[in-house]
């Protein structure tokens, strides 16, 4: 999500910043190895010796290492008992995985993070530099590899990895807020497919079972701010004097359908260019209400114009109507009712994309059978979507019967904390798409702004 959409509203404190670069390079006893991360236990540390990796856990100072053998690539848990002679000691967040370029192999570690957001005692973190460390041993300090070319991507990657992307050491971070997971419970088929950014790269530590997620990071892509604040960000009912609000944004761009650059439409399995999830939540006294929405690029397939004022290139309607069949069957299966909003006009380059979408959702969800039920359609303006209630006004016209939009827990009082005395769970997701990806963000946060406050009301 571009900064420039949250500034106003989801601004981060400096004083909310803790940020990590500890590094040390000395000899270490069994003392030390055991204890490493007691000042941080939310950080390893790394032993690299010549023959092997081995990573203490996170969030413990005892327990078991993981150990990386440097030749063959074999990834083992072990008991702890003594640091490797002569190793390099490294201070990480953690491990993002291993990457293989050609015939060379990466370990993917977090060196810098800053925490950014806490939501219910969950911390999420913004990695600010990622690095890889070759797994073949070289004399040069500092070399990566003896290819210039995969050195200048290694370079590249490091740089790409270091921007954009988060972490939780608490919770699955692939996940809503609104149907948590902790990462101790996490497993292979637990976390969301497509916003599991460094899935790929994880797959050796995934295959040790949950004894991995002791040193696996699931990361996402995409923009996490969060601030405190001593008015409410929306029309709430009258709360007591002193009631501090949390308002965070939570962005997850989808890693599926990321290439080519510029991508557009859907594929032919049905991931769509341009997608991502935006959760918005506030947490003030005794409640926490949140709400999710989607945009993505148009859901057919077709193709951006080579110039500007050009009508893009349209598939056939049969390929439209089968891939948008498949989105649409993978989004019911994630949120249940899906409603897509589309804000597209019937005028100039929107014309043929308008057109086709309209067509190939009446055709898919005829062919969906039952699950075509959950899915509707609603068209409408940007102009009108931004207003105040203008969002809430386009829905009354489509359906009253699947809200909530979104989601709220009352807890009770602070005497009884954690008990829930109230929960309503967000029904239908929006899924919405236009010409530019800008446009869609504002009127998500529009959405989310009027959503919240019709339920706190």
């Amino acid at each position: 999500l571009p900064r420039r959409h949250l500034r106003s509203g989801a601004r981060m404190s400096s004083g909310d910043e803790e940020t990590v670069t500890r590094q040390r390079n000395t000899g270490a006893d069994d003392e030390e190895y055991a204890a490493a991360s007691e000042t941080n236990p939310d950080v390893c540390t790394l032993y690299i010796s010549a023959d092997e990796f081995v990573c203490t856990q996170r969030n413990t100072t005892r327990g078991r290492v993981l150990t990386i053998a440097r030749e063959s690539g074999i990834c083992g848990v072990t008991a702890v008992s003594s640091a490797p002679f002569g190793a390099q000691e490294r201070t990480v967040h953690g491990l993002m995985g291993v990457l293989h370029r050609y015939q060379e192999a990466f370990l993917v570690v977090i060196v810098n993070a800053r925490k950014v957001a806490t939501i219910a005692g969950g911390r999420i973190f913004e990695i600010s530099r990622v690095e890889l460390l070759p797994f073949t041993l070289y004399a040069k300090k500092g070399q990566k590899s003896r290819n210039d070319g995969v050195a200048k991507e290694i370079k590249a990657i490091e740089s790409y990895l270091s921007k954009g992307h988060y972490y939780s050491p608490d919770y699955d971070l692939t996940r809503s807020w609104l149907s948590p997971c902790s990462v101790s419970e996490m497993t292979h088929e637990s976390s969301v497919d497509k916003f599991f950014f460094n899935k790929e790269l994880s797959l050796d530590f995934l295959g040790l079972g949950q004894l991995g997620t002791a040193w696996l990071v699931p990361t996402i892509q995409g923009f996490v701010a969060s601030e405190t604040l001593a008015a409410p960000p929306f029309d709430v009912p009258q709360v007591p004097l002193g009631t501090t609000f949390t308002l965070t944004s939570i962005t997850r761009s989808s890693r599926t359908r990321l290439w080519p650059v510029g991508a557009a439409g859907l594929s032919e399995e049905g991931d769509a260019a341009e997608y991502a999830e935006m959760e918005v939540l506030v947490e003030f006294a005794n409640i926490r209400a949140a709400y999710l929405g989607a945009r993505g690029s148009c859901p057919v397939v077709w193709q951006r114009p080579a110039k500007s004022g050009l009508e893009c290139h349209v598939g056939s309607h049969e390929a439209s109507t089968a891939a948008l069949s498949l989105h649409a069957r993978s989004l019911i299966a994630s949120h249940g009712h899906v409603l897509f909003l589309s804000l597209l006009q019937g005028t100039g380059e929107e014309r043929a994309l308008k057109g086709a979408f309209d067509k190939a959702f009446e055709e898919a969800r005829k062919r969906m059978g039952d699950d075509g039920r959950k899915v509707r359609t609603l068209s409408g303006s940007v102009t009108r979507a931004l207003l105040p209630g203008g969002v809430s006004q386009m829905l009354t016209e489509s359906s009253k019967a699947l809200v909530p939009l979104c989601s709220i827990r009352r807890t009770a009082p602070s005497g009884r904390s954690g008990v829930a005395v109230e929960e309503q769970t967000q029904r239908i997701m929006l899924r919405i798409h236009c010409a530019s990806s800008d446009q869609a963000d504002g009127v998500l946060l529009a959405i989310a702004r009027d959503a919240i406050e019709n339920l706190l009301a």
